[in-house]
Parts: C-alpha cells; structure tokens; sequence
C-alpha cells in the first residue's frame, strides 16, 4: 500500500465537510435516512456477540504471553504460526465457513461477477479489455501458510540469501501489519509476486483475515447476508488487480469528478487514487452480488443493511497511531459518496437518482451528466 500525501492529512475536514450537500431535491421529511446519508443509516447495526475480542484474549494468553521479549526468529515463526493456525480454525469452526468455502461462495462468484461486468463496461481505451479482464481472473485466494510460502519464494526471487526462517519471519510481520498477530483484525489485503507461480509467471493474490468473517458473525446475520457483505471487500481487493497505479487511463473522468466535486485537489493522490478505485470496484461487485442474488434482490431497507454488515469495520477516523494518516478515504466520503452514489447502489436503495446537489463519480464521470 503506498503511502498517503501529506496534503491529505491537512484536507481531511474540508473533504468531509464536501459530503454535506448530499441532500436529496426533496424534503427531508419525503426522503428516506438511508438516502439521505447511509453512513447515519448503518449506525444502527450492532453486536450480538465479541467472539473476536475473546478468542484474541484467549490467543494472546495461549500463544504470546510466553514468548521471551528477546525471540528468536524461528520462536516467532513458530508463535505466529500456532496462533494463527488456531485462529482460522476456531474461527472456521464459530462460523462455519472454512476457507475453500468461501473461495467457492464469495471470493470465486465476487471475482466472476467482476469479470463479466468488465467484459461489457464502457472503457476509454479499448484494447486493455482482455489484459485487465486477465488481470483479475488470475487474482487468487490464499490461505495464510500459502501467503507465507510465496513471499518466501517472492524473497528468493528477488535475490535474497537470508534463511528461509528469517523470510518467513518477515511474511509473517507484513501480514501482521493487515491482520494482526492473531489473524483478527476485520481485514483483507491484496498483492502480487513477481517471478513466482508456474513457470515464475508472477502471481497476483489476495488474502482474508479469518477475523474479518469472524466479525461479521458477531452481529448475528444470516449467512447469506455475511457472505452478501463480505463482497464488498473481497471486490475491493480484486479492484487492485486493476486500479489506478495499474491503470491510470481508465480513470481520468472519474479523477476530475472527484476533484471538481469535493474541491480537494489531493483527493487523486498516488496511494489514496489506488484504494478509491479499488473502492469504486468493490461497490460495482456489492451491487451485483444483492442484484443477482437467489430470489431476487433484497428491499431496500436490508440492502442498507447488508451495506452497514459490508463497512462496518470502517473506523470514522481513519488515524494510524493517533498520527499517520491512512492511505484510504475518510468512512463518510467511502459510504456516502463511493457507494451509496454508485447508480447501481442507487436503484437498490430505492432513491431519489443523483442529481445536481448530489453528484456522484464514476468511471465516465460526472452523475448525473451534464449537458
């Protein structure tokens, strides 16, 4: 993840204030809250349960408590491999849902329903079609010792003569950093390895944290509605195969937009551009997932529902250490903006379509478009 500008820090107020021209042409009274700002709509969710909070406890109890202060990296290695090795089966176990299920329920129909979309969508240069419909079809889902075992091929790949233990030591503190040291932190990332893979043809992956399902489960929703919410990330990872340090030229329009219309320059930063339109992604294969979805797609009220299940692990303060500013976009300017303005999203909601007060970016731009 690349790091945020400096100017983004010192914009984060003036962009947030840009969300309050989000009313609807109506009246307050004639327009639904989840219309009006979604963010507010999802306040409401809460947690039946903190199983996540207690199996950390456990873990942490169980696994990190004994290790010496001055570790060795192979009682690391052996460390986080125990606690983590834990965590996804009692996670899985809590769930129900094991890692092969939800490659094959959410992360293998997220990625399809993203290609399919590609395959059709507008672009503004054609002959990347098929190069970026690959890109992402070749994102695969890892398992947490799988993700160790590449960036230790990743390290040999690139020159490295450190001991094996010493590279998985060091896999095992970047995933740290995304998932912390017992795998439960609500979260997911995505990256890529070149030189490895069949025949050292690179590989692109993403990996979940067994603590974001697991947070999910805390707040007693059906499995569908967990699976539903969890397409949200798993696209916005997918999305990263293909955003902007990627692909700068599919999203000059939706660049502008967002400059013109939060009137924060910085907003298009290298690192912050990569993870909105991994966002924009994310909110494209949300909406399939709830538009196609046995049955039929949900009434609106439980597609604002399913939205809160999908970003509530969002913190309002997207703050670093009480200091450094994270590389993504402030919650409100995620929710209210990159999602519920997303026309897609839009019609799920049952809302008032975007109009001159409430702009909304995509790809080609502007919503609605101006004459």
């Amino acid at each position: 993840m690349a790091a945020a500008s400096g100017r983004w820090g010192a914009g984060l107020a003036a962009l947030v204030a840009a969300l309050s021209v989000a009313e609807p042409t109506a009246s307050s009274q004639d327009i639904p809250l989840r219309c009006r700002d979604l963010l507010a709509a999802n306040q409401g969710v809460t947690k039946r349960t903190d199983r996540v909070a207690e199996l950390g406890e456990e873990l942490d109890l169980k696994h990190w408590k004994k290790l010496s202060p001055q570790y060795t990296d192979e009682a690391l290695v052996a460390t986080f491999r125990a606690a983590i090795t834990e965590a996804e089966a009692r996670a899985a176990a809590i769930t129900g849902l094991t890692h092969a299920g939800l490659r094959r329920l959410a992360f293998d129909r997220s990625k399809s329903l993203l290609v399919e979309h590609l395959k059709v969508e507008p672009l503004p240069v054609e002959g990347v079609r098929d190069e970026i419909v690959r890109r992402v079809s070749a994102v695969v889902l890892l398992t947490t010792g799988e993700y160790v075992d590449v960036m230790v091929a990743k390290g040999r790949a690139e020159g490295s003569t450190a001991s094996t233990v010493t590279l998985q030591a060091r896999a095992y503190r970047q995933y740290m950093a995304s998932c912390g040291r017992n795998g439960l932190s609500p979260n997911a990332f995505y990256d890529e390895a070149a030189n490895v893979g069949v025949g050292n043809s690179g590989m692109r992956f993403a990996v979940v944290c067994p603590g974001l399902v697991l947070e999910a489960h805390d707040y007693g929703i059906s499995r569908q509605d967990l699976l539903d919410a969890l397409s949200f990330t798993l696209g916005h990872e997918l999305g990263h195969a293909i955003d902007d340090s990627a692909y700068p030229e599919l999203y000059g329009s939706m660049a502008e937009c967002y400059r013109r219309i939060t009137e924060f320059p910085a907003i298009w930063d290298p690192g912050l551009a990569d993870e909105i339109s991994a966002d924009h992604w994310g909110a494209v294969v949300l909406a399939e997932t709830l538009r196609t979805r046995t049955g039929g797609a949900p009434p609106p009220e439980h597609v604002a529902k399913v939205i809160a299940y999908a970003t509530r692990r969002l913190e309002p303060d997207e703050i670093d250490d009480g200091s450094k500013p994270k590389v993504h976009a402030p919650t409100p300017f995620r929710i209210n903006q990159t999602i519920a303005r997303l026309p897609a999203i839009n019609e799920l909601l049952g809302c008032p379509q975007n109009g001159p007060h409430n702009p909304g970016c995509t790809r080609q731009g502007i919503v609605p478009a101006e004459r």
